[in-house]
C-alpha cells in the first residue's frame, strides 16, 4: 500500500484568500452558548490540553459559529482559526459521508457551523490522535533536524522513549524515512503521525479525488518524489 501525505491546499485560486493560514474565523460573539466557545478553546486552543489528552476524544464540543472570511471559497476540506491542537480542519458533511466508508484512526468529529452571512452550512471539526510512536520501527527508520536553508542532520533512536526525550528539547525534528512496526495496521487509511503529518492511503486519495473534494492536496510519502516524508509499511 502507497501512502501520501495530505495537507490543505494554499492556492488562493482554491480557497479565495492569500493568508495561507484560514478561510474562516471561529467567533465566541456567533455562539449561541458562549461557554461552549470558552471550553472549545480552554480544552483544545491552550496549552491546558497537555493536562488530559488521552480524555479529549470522549469530550464533545460544538463550533457553534465560524465565519467564512471575505473572498474566502467554501471548501469541504475548511481550514481555520485560532488553531486547535490536533484538529486541522473542518470538514463538509460530504467529506464526513465519504471518509466514514474507510478505515479511519483517532478520528472524531464534532458538529459546526460554518456561516457565510445569513447562510449556515452544517460542518465538523475534525480532531486526530497520531497513532503511538511505539508503532514505529525504530531499528530501521531515520529522523533529521535542519533542513529548508539548513543542511539536515540525520538521526536514529532506539526506541519510542529516546525519541519524546529529544524532542522535548528540539522542536524541530523531521521524519525521514519512517517504517512501521509490529503493533502499526497498514490496512488503515487515515492516520496522523506524531509530526502532525496527517495521511491517507492511495485508495482514499483516489476517492477523494474521484468525488472533487476540495481543500486539500497530496504529496507522495514513497519513492524519489517523497522528499517530504517516505513511509514503509
Amino acid at each position: 500500500m502507497e501512502f501520501y501525505i495530505m495537507r490543505s491546499s494554499s492556492d488562493p485560486k482554491e480557497i479565495g484568500v492569500s493568508n495561507g493560514i484560514m478561510q474562516a474565523e471561529i467567533l465566541r460573539s456567533g455562539f449561541l452558548n458562549p461557554s461552549k466557545y470558552d471550553d472549545l478553546m480552554a480544552n483544545l486552543g491552550s496549552n491546558l490540553y497537555w493536562n488530559h489528552v488521552d480524555k479529549i476524544r470522549s469530550m464533545v464540543f460544538d463550533v457553534q459559529y465560524a465565519k467564512l472570511l471575505p473572498d474566502a471559497i467554501r471548501t469541504d476540506f475548511l481550514q481555520f482559526g485560532p488553531a486547535l491542537i490536533s484538529c486541522p480542519f473542518l470538514i463538509s458533511t460530504s467529506a464526513k459521508n465519504l471518509l466514514m466508508q474507510f478505515n479511519l484512526s483517532g478520528l472524531s468529529l464534532w458538529p459546526a457551523t460554518v456561516a457565510k452571512g445569513r447562510e449556515r452550512f452544517d460542518y465538523f471539526l475534525a480532531y486526530l490522535s497520531h497513532v503511538p510512536d511505539e508503532s514505529i520501527d525504530f531499528g530501521k527508520s531515520v529522523f533529521f533536524t535542519g533542513g529548508m536553508f539548513l543542511p539536515k542532520n540525520f538521526l536514529k533512536f532506539s526506541d519510542a522513549n529516546e525519541k519524546r526525550q529529544f524532542v522535548s528539547k528540539n522542536y524541530d525534528l523531521g521524519y525521514h524515512s519512517i517504517y512501521s512496526g509490529k503493533g502499526f495496521d497498514s490496512s488503515l487509511d487515515l492516520f496522523e503521525l506524531s509530526n502532525a503529518e496527517v495521511l491517507v492511503s492511495s485508495r482514499l486519495k483516489n476517492a477523494l479525488e474521484k468525488a472533487q473534494l476540495s481543500g486539500v492536496h497530496f504529496l507522495p510519502a514513497f519513492g524519489e518524489e517523497g522528499e517530504w516524508l517516505k513511509l514503509y509499511c
